[in-house]
């Protein structure tokens, strides 16, 4: 066997190995793509819930802190005319 005829068969060789090693990287990448496309659909639902869940619960927040605040308003309004009243009462004595 010459020098030529290895120098041929090495090149078949490695035109073999890159086209199959193209196949696996365009099938590589093909599934890639399939694979975020799945993800990508998977997760906006997912990415919804939360934000309604996120909407709900600033709401009921929101109206905890008001329905809060408005006790303590009440509480320290009752708590000064009770103390209003025993002032009174402590002056006619």
């Amino acid at each position: 066997m010459s020098l030529g005829e290895v120098r041929d068969i090495a090149i078949v060789v490695l035109a073999g190995i890159s086209i199959i090693t193209t196949l696996v990287l365009f099938i590589t990448a093909l599934l890639l793509w399939r694979l975020i496309r799945v993800v990508s659909d998977e997760v906006r639902p997912i990415l919804k819930s939360t934000a309604d869940t996120a909407a709900t619960i600033k709401a009921a927040a929101t109206v905890t802190s008001e329905s809060s605040a408005a006790d303590v308003a009440r509480t320290v309004a009752s708590v000064g005319m009770a103390g209003k009243l025993f002032s009174i009462f402590r002056r006619d004595k």
